[in-house]
């Protein structure tokens, strides 16, 4: 985990640079769910310091909530940076320009 939140921090300093369209949008969802410390905007702290059952379930939700936000938005990036790799690699000239910035 804080190997991938040092992942994340890095891609946040390069989300001004343009690549491709919606490329700034795309790096902004990932690192959304993030505070400027690197971690998750719920930390493990709050579940385990929680009250009451219910507020830890609650936390617990909402953690898990940030952590499949930022596995689609992953996902998401990953499949359009891909796909931009592949119209360089493949020479599909028309499809490139298109997703140019």
């Amino acid at each position: 985990m804080v190997r991938f939140e040092k992942t994340i921090q890095s891609l946040e300093t390069k989300k001004d640079k343009r690549y491709f369209k919606g490329s700034k949008d795309l790096i902004e969802s990932v690192t959304v769910s993030f505070r400027d410390d690197g971690d998750f905007a719920i930390s493990f702290e709050w579940i385990i310091n929680a009250k009451s059952d219910k507020e830890k379930a609650n936390y617990v939700e909402a953690t898990v909530d940030d952590y499949l936000y930022v596995l689609q938005s992953s996902i998401e990036l990953h499949e359009e940076v891909q796909e931009f790799i592949n119209c360089i690699e493949k020479k599909k000239i028309i499809k490139f320009m298109r997703m140019l910035d």
